[in-house]
């Protein structure tokens, strides 16, 4: 933390302490100098006067050399001074007596013999050497004679300033305590007040119009509380006069939106009257006059409904009335229609209209056609109407694809007057063009733009501008998109014409008249759709508005096949087939998902759930009966039985390549290959073909080798129902096929998944009776 982060306390606190710090310190460094100093001084002076001394007392025993007299001398001097040694020297260098302490014991030695280097001049000096004081004296008898040098240790000096520093510490800590506890007394009471202030201004967005209530004696504290309670007061009337400000713009914004939704809905209901019975109108025989007057009432209709149209989306938009749907679309259906819609008036203005995919591009895609197309439309509108030469083009292109996400970008370009950079952002701002002269010349709202950029960002796209003037306009954005799973969306094989509708319905399913099918769908009008493709195909259709009562009408009645909407009230598809599953009598009734939910993980949970087949919404009528002639097979009679196959797709015939690879193998082959399997128990069901059963262990092995991993997959996060179903139909598959290790292996493991228990040990049994069984099928079919 930084001294500026710091709280005014710590400030003070901090600011206090380091003052007394200081101080004390200051003084204990000031006083261990000086008496260093005058220590330092009085030692030298104590050092220079011993030498001095002998040396004058012994000149003249030197000279006669008295060596007893010098050495009496030299004792009586070191036994009260502060030396630690003292030696007398001649003037050849030779030590004369050498006189040292004993540190330990403080006696002194004395010493004879051993020789000195002398210093160069003959004057007396100090120096310090090893922490001493070190001092030579001259002995002068008319002539230099000798030395005198004396050692003066500083240890006790030095001991001393250690001493003041110690004490200094102690004094700085005690210092250190009290001033501290003088700024917590003093400031504790004016810091709590200030806090309280603070956390006063940290909550007066949400609490302005209260008051905060201290008295103090502080007159800065007393300066602001009074500015908060201030600032409190202002802002609590300026919140005020907002939220009434916000409120009625917000009910006039409403009551605008909601007028202009209501009253273009309104008025483009006669006007569709009013189209469609000039339309009518232009049909008839007339007088040429008065077909000119109904064109033109017809095109300017038109013209002031698509104005009507825009209106009603800016206004939907404004009041949050526009949803983004997300269903299953062919792209090429799409650019299709836009083709159908704007190549004719771009022919007729000599435009080349161009539509280009990339060739990755996924076709089968999830997401709001209706809105990609109203963006485009109104793109392209633009586009055809601001190019008077050249060309017009749509350009899709994928930029990424993971998984079931498709990201692509769409393009829209042409080679028109084009737009300044500077007049962008005019683009999207509501009933506003350019300039005025487009609106004269070209005509328009100037609320196409501002829709599809609308729309567009409630599908998490933006657009992307390129132009510039007279070298046309490009257009771009881009969408991520669901990938629809292969097949989910039936097409229509069946033709196009009403007239041919039924025919064409019945010739599909020819096998499935007299069938009965019940349909599990809550809403009215899918229900008569419907019911009247299968009244066409010659299928009986019963009703039920939810799974609950298609639960009742099954205990009831007898039916051929069940079409289960997914999301219904009271009981939903998915309940309801699990509840139906649950019974053995249901086991074999083909169930078929009607939704518009079909990537390919919901898939993947229709199937799972027990249902045997995904058909796509909207319902295609083809696609519809060839489903259910796939699922429902006719047995004997009159009457239609269901026949629940191993794969989601029917048992086909097999083809020439497999019917010789089958004519190659004898059932002794099969028996040594399909070791896991029990062939006697088979035999009958293809009736000693082995083709058939190539095909459908081909199928098995297609449709059912990735579920141990989707089955690990649910037990682990606990989805014990979910695995049991799969289980459950694996075991009927492996049962029907002889794999009876697989079959019995899954009896066990479904029994214990029942009780909503999980073992691991039953798991990897399991698990390694899968394995072994797809191991022998690969084996075979490779």
């Amino acid at each position: 933390m930084s001294f500026q982060s710091k709280s005014l306390f710590a400030r003070l606190a901090l600011v206090g302490t380091l003052g007394s710090l200081l101080s004390v310190f200051s003084l204990g460094t000031y006083v261990a100098y000086k008496q260093g100093k005058e220590a330092t001084q009085s030692a030298y002076k104590e050092s220079n006067l011993i030498t001095s001394g002998l040396a004058t007392a012994l000149a003249s025993d030197l000279i006669v050399k008295n060596y007893a007299d010098i050495d009496q001398t030299v004792t009586q001097v070191t036994t009260f001074s502060n030396l630690d040694r003292l030696n007398v020297i001649n003037r050849r260098g030779n030590i004369v007596v050498d006189a040292k302490r004993d540190q330990q014991n403080k006696t002194w030695t004395l010493f004879h013999g051993g020789v000195e280097k002398l210093p160069s001049d003959n004057q007396s000096f100090s120096s310090i050497l090893d922490n001493h004081i070190v001092t030579w004296t001259p002995i002068i008898a008319g002539s230099l004679v000798g030395w005198v040098r004396s050692d003066m240790p500083l240890d006790q000096i030095t001991a001393t300033q250690h001493l003041i520093f110690r004490d200094t510490f102690l004094v700085a800590l005690l210092s250190v305590v009290l001033s501290t506890g003088v700024v917590i007394i003093a400031l504790r009471h004016p810091i709590k007040q200030l806090r309280i202030a603070a956390d006063f201004a940290d909550e007066l967005p949400k609490i302005h119009g209260q008051f905060l209530n201290i008295s103090s004696s502080t007159s800065e504290l007393q300066h602001l509380v009074s500015a908060l309670n201030r600032a409190s007061k202002e802002l609590h009337n300026q919140d005020q006069e907002l939220r009434k400000s916000r409120d009625l713009a917000q009910e006039v914004a409403k009551s605008k939106s909601e007028f202009l939704a209501n009253m273009s809905h309104e008025i483009r209901t006669p006007m569709n009257g009013i189209i469609g019975l000039t339309q009518l109108a232009l049909n008839l025989p007339t007088d040429p006059v008065v077909k000119d007057y109904l064109s033109k009432v017809f095109s300017s209709s038109q013209s002031l409904l698509g104005i009507l149209n825009d209106i009603l989306d800016i206004s939907k938009l404004e009041a949050s009335r526009i949803n983004i749907e997300t269903r299953a679309f062919n792209l090429d259906h799409l650019l299709s229609n836009l083709r159908n819609m704007f190549e004719e008036s771009a022919t007729s203005k000599n435009i080349e209209f161009i539509i280009e995919v990339e060739a990755s591009v996924p076709r089968h895609l999830l997401g709001d056609a209706m809105r990609i197309q109203q963006i485009i439309s109104n793109l392209l509108g633009n586009a055809i109407k601001f190019t008077g030469q050249g060309s017009v083009a749509v350009k899709v292109f994928l930029q990424k694809l993971e998984k079931s996400k498709a990201q692509l970008t769409f393009s829209i370009e042409d080679t028109g007057i084009g737009i300044a950079q500077e007049n962008f952002d005019k683009l999207f701002q509501p009933f506003s063009q350019v300039d005025g002269s487009i609106t004269r010349k070209f005509g328009g709202t100037g609320l196409g733009l501002v829709i599809s950029q609308s729309l567009l960002k409630l599908m998490g796209g933006e657009f992307d501008v390129h132009s510039q003037p007279g070298q046309g306009t490009a257009f771009r954005f881009s969408l991520q998109l669901g990938v629809a799973a292969q097949g989910a969306i039936q097409k229509n094989r069946s033709g196009s014409k009403v007239g041919n509708l039924e025919r064409n319905l019945k010739e599909i399913g020819h096998n499935l008249q007299g069938t009965k099918v019940l349909v599990a769908e809550d809403q009215h009008i899918n229900q008569k759709v419907i019911s009247e493709f299968l009244r066409l195909a010659g299928i009986a259709a019963v009703i039920s508005n939810n799974g609950q009562e298609a639960l009742d009408l099954l205990e009831q009645e007898d039916f051929d096949a069940v079409l289960m909407d997914v999301h219904m009230p009271v009981m939903d598809g998915i309940e309801a087939t699990r509840n139906i599953r649950s019974y053995p009598k249901y086991a074999r009734l083909p169930i078929i998902a009607v939704t518009a939910a079909v990537t390919q993980e919901e898939q993947e949970s229709y199937l799972a759930c027990g249902m045997n087949a995904v058909l796509a919404k909207p319902v295609n009528p083809g696609g519809l009966i060839k489903l259910l002639s796939q699922w429902i097979v006719r047995q004997s009679g009159d009457s239609a039985k269901a026949v629940q196959l191993p794969v989601e797709q029917p048992v086909e015939q097999p083809t020439s390549q497999e019917h010789n690879q089958a004519k190659a193998l004898s059932w002794a082959d099969l028996s040594r290959v399909l070791t896991e399997f029990d062939l006697e128990n088979i035999k009958s069901i293809p009736k000693d073909k082995p083709e058939f059963l190539l095909r459908m262990l081909q199928k098995f092995f297609d449709g059912f080798n990735d579920k141990a991993k989707i089955i690990t997959d649910q037990i682990c996060n606990g989805e014990l129902d979910t695995a049991k179903t799969i289980i459950h139909t694996i075991k009927g598959v492996a049962g029907n096929l002889g794999a009876m290790n697989l079959h019995q292996a899954c009896i066990v493991f479904e029994s214990q998944l029942k009780q909503g228990e999980f073992d691991t040990k039953k798991l990897q049994a399991w698990l390694k009776s899968f394995d072994d069984t797809m191991s022998n099928i690969e084996t075979l079919l490779h």
